[in-house]
């Protein structure tokens, strides 16, 4: 795992999913069969865009947001989100919950407009299927590119400004993307 600076205290955790071959080979097809015409819109994404709760019952889906959780909690991010919880006294004892994950499925041309996350605490990307000269997911305000990788994920604070440049190749670059909030 490592962590990178974004803005002024700000910092994201970048890191590969030890789970990915299975995890891929449950949810690629998935993906891969996702029906266009079901895509909700519009959203920052221009491609296809997965319900928000997309696959919330599947069991890889569930055990991805658990590690991702747990990577939050690991992280020691309590300190960072003071601004979100200033009225709880102990800030070890949040737990979090995600929210939501859904899918996005880029063609060539498509793109995701700088946006962030608020009203959630934290916002992650997974990229699921992409080749390493695919485009960044790029902090829009600091302007860090996270190179793509199969199986490499971004954790960020949910305010930070994100963006993907327009996708230019004939393969799709799919992502999974979600937030986690405070487990009231």
């Amino acid at each position: 795992m490592r962590s990178i600076s974004l803005k002024h205290r700000s910092t994201a955790i970048v890191d590969d999913y030890p789970f990915h071959n299975s995890f891929s080979s449950a949810i690629l097809p998935l993906m891969e069969d996702f029906p266009p015409e079901e895509s909700i819109g519009p959203t920052n994404v221009t491609g296809i865009h997965t319900p928000w709760q997309w696959q919330s019952d599947n069991p890889q889906i569930i055990k991805l947001k658990g590690y991702l959780i747990n990577e939050i909690d690991k992280h020691g991010w309590g300190a960072s989100i003071e601004e979100y919880t200033s009225g709880m006294r102990n800030v070890a004892s949040i737990k979090y919950r995600c929210r939501d994950l859904w899918g996005n499925i880029y063609h060539k041309g498509d793109f995701a407009h700088p946006h962030g996350h608020e009203p959630c605490q934290f916002s992650f990307a997974y990229f699921l299927k992409t080749k390493w000269y695919d485009s960044p997911l790029v902090f829009t305000e600091s302007g860090k590119r996270i190179r793509p990788k199969e199986g490499r994920f971004v954790i960020f604070p949910s305010y930070l400004f994100h963006h993907v440049p327009k996708h230019r190749y004939n393969h799709t670059r799919m992502t999974l993307s979600g937030n986690v909030v405070i487990d009231p």
